[in-house]
């Protein structure tokens, strides 16, 4: 048969034309730019204005059957005028070409849930699809008042989503089906197999009818109202990732945020956990829970190795492939040796739960071995403990180490006295917590000194072996060692076709979209950008935070037809604790320290942890350990046990 497809390069018209020049048949397409199609031996791209009764009446004349998948885009603020124009015109178009067969992909908002009751006339009804809705709707009934026509309406399910051609598909009239849940869904390729269907074997002229799939399954996109909803995918679960989900939330759009971890963890705090002063479930909260409320979120358990931006999908470990309209890279990073990634294995950094589990876990095991050995011989040396780089994170590592010792293992151990234990901090800088002002810096170098911590400025680490570090050209005996000093970004960074900074990051575009493709965004750890306020965006959890929710936002600023905004970080200030009831803090400005900066450092933190319960058993730990001077977990789980019996015997001294 020759065909005539409208709207052929779409969401519903590319699974409509694959359908039918799969079976053989000619189709003549008519896309706004026919350079997007790849070329067939059977299809014939033509470029037509919809909207024009005698350009449309050009084109498919001599055709035995039409199919209109037309749609001027749901984030089209005029959608039901263009629409319906559109439909008038094509329906006018073909009669006066003389074809009389013509199928249109309609909507699922004019099928009836209740007798006399159609979707989109319920109260709950997303107000983003209901011009278009009402637009489809008088479609239907535009073409029910045509005598001259042999028409066909084919009504989709709720939820229209990309997935498998099964051929398992059930047809009804002008009710919406539902599974036994109360689900209603087909697959693109499911109805386009019904369109086809109709054309080669009309059942249905003059009538609506429509398309339920039995076993469809669903590729990338979760359950969405209605055809042609955008489908935004995110990698990672972190700050910046989440918080774009959480801007898209109960949107015109399907997200699938797409992680390694089932939880997003509350970075901040790690090094509590490293410490025992949390336990892990403290710190971290199940991503599914965190989007539960909101029925367009949804998560997928898995590792992205790779990104198609030509396929516009992102590739699993496991071979799956995920579809995406738009695409937000929020991945993160991991720790960078410089060049020396075996060093890792005798200094972890602190990333994940799993870092700081066996950070504490090397922790605490070093205490047990010279206890050990104090109870079997009777001496012991004095443990020695180095943290490598001066930033927040080894400036709060450090203080919490002098703290464990001094105070929390103070009374748990009898052979052995804790509170000998050497803290060294070394910084190949001349100062500590170097994108601090001076002043907070020297307090800060101050504050440690106070708790025993040894701050070793300009001394860069040049090694690292088991049971001891080469600062200049020194060797240095130590029974932990920790790094606290680089990060390098997520290994996704090098898939997306741009070349990246000295840092492996990736530059990005003002608005947070990568360089020749607007429909992908990069943010976080991954991203480099200038904003345009003309700073450097730093890779902090707030500027993620920040970025999440632009990105979401300038999503939506495209379906909604509005320019989109560039992104200006906005420093909120920086704060790091040092141990037991200090800190530093910076608000422009405003520099505080001690206690003061303490207290208010606590406050930020609760704020910002996610979930309620969390907040609460956080703070509760707090006041028991400031009391008590205690932590909560200080324990060697089962899985770091046989780490532990290798380590044992390690005793080792250069």
């Amino acid at each position: 048969m020759k065909i005539v497809l409208i709207g052929a390069s779409g969401f519903v018209g590319s699974a409509i034309l694959k359908e039918a020049l799969d079976r053989g048949h000619e189709v003549t397409a008519i896309v706004r730019d026919p350079e997007k199609l790849q070329p067939h031996a059977k299809l014939h791209s033509r470029k037509g204005d919809v909207y024009n009764v005698d350009d449309v009446a050009r084109l498919v004349a001599g055709h035995d059957a039409v199919i209109s998948a037309f749609n001027p885009g749901w984030g089209n603020p005029d959608i039901y005028n263009l629409q319906v124009k559109g439909t008038q015109a094509i329906i006018d178009g073909v009669k006066r070409a003389g074809v009389k067969r013509l199928l249109f992909v309609g909507g699922a908002g004019s099928l009836e849930v209740k007798p006399g009751i159609q979707a989109l006339d319920l109260p709950g009804f997303p107000a983003e699809y209901k011009q278009g809705a009402l637009a489809t709707r008088e479609a239907l009934n535009m073409l029910r008042k045509e005598s001259g026509l042999d028409w066909s309406f084919l009504s989709p399910s709720a939820d229209l989503s990309p997935g498998p051609r099964t051929g398992k598909f059930r047809l009804g009239k002008d009710q919406m089906l539902v599974d036994t849940n109360g689900t209603s869904r087909i697959s693109t390729q499911d109805y386009a197999m019904a369109m086809i269907d109709e054309v080669e074997r009309p059942t249905h002229v003059r009538q609506r009818f429509t398309v339920w799939g039995i076993e469809a399954r669903r590729i990338g996109d979760m359950p969405i109202r209605g055809a042609q909803i955008p489908r935004v995918v995110i990698v990672g679960g972190g700050f910046g990732g989440l918080y774009a989900a959480k801007g898209l939330s109960n949107k015109a759009v399907a997200v699938t945020l797409i992680d390694r971890k089932n939880h997003h963890t509350f970075q901040p705090l790690l090094y509590q956990v490293a410490l025992g002063v949390l336990s892990p479930g403290e710190i971290a909260s199940s991503l599914r829970r965190i989007l539960q409320p909101a029925r367009n979120l949804h998560t997928i358990l898995g590792e992205v190795v790779g990104i198609d931006l030509a396929a516009r999908n992102v590739q699993l470990n496991d071979g799956a492939a995920v579809a995406y309209d738009y695409l937000i890279l929020a991945a993160g990073a991991r720790h960078a040796y410089f060049g020396h990634d075996e060093w890792e294995a005798d200094a972890p950094g602190l990333k994940t739960i799993e870092d700081a589990v066996e950070i504490r876990s090397r922790l605490l095991l070093a205490f047990e071995r010279a206890e050990r050995k104090a109870q079997l011989t009777g001496r012991h040396e004095p443990l020695s403990f180095a943290v490598i780089g001066g930033g927040p994170t080894g400036v709060e590592l450090a203080g919490a180490i002098a703290d464990l010792a001094r105070l929390a293992l103070a009374k748990d151990f009898k052979a052995i006295d804790t509170m000998q234990a050497r803290v060294r901090l070394y910084e190949g800088a001349s100062r500590i917590l170097g994108a601090y002002s001076d002043d907070s810096s020297r307090k800060a170098a101050e504050q440690l000194e106070q708790l025993g911590v040894e701050v070793c400025t300009d001394s860069l680490v040049r090694a690292v072996e088991p049971g001891r570090i080469k600062v200049r050209d020194e060797w240095i005996a130590t029974d932990v060692t920790i790094w606290a000093t680089g990060v390098a970004p997520s290994p996704l960074a090098k898939t997306v076709g741009v070349a990246t900074d000295r840092s492996g990051r990736v530059p990005i575009e003002q608005d947070l979209s990568l360089p020749g493709h607007r429909e992908v965004f990069v943010i976080g750890d991954m991203a480099a950008l200038v904003d345009a306020n003309g700073r450097s965006v730093p890779g902090l959890a707030a500027a993620a935070l920040q970025q999440g929710q632009q990105a979401a936002c300038n999503i939506l600023n495209d379906l909604q037809g509005r320019p989109r905004e560039p992104f200006r970080y906005v420093d909120r200030g920086s704060m790091a604790t040092i141990g037991h009831h200090r800190a530093v803090a910076e608000f422009g400005r405003w520099h505080l320290s001690g206690i003061p900066a303490w207290l208010l450092w606590s406050v930020v933190h609760v704020f910002l942890l996610i979930g309620f319960r969390n907040r609460i058993t956080v703070m509760l730990q707090w006041i028991w350990a400031y009391v008590t001077r205690k932590g909560s977990s200080p324990l060697i789980t089962d899985f770091q046990r046989t780490e532990a019996k290798r380590a044992f015997p390690a005793t080792r001294r250069p």
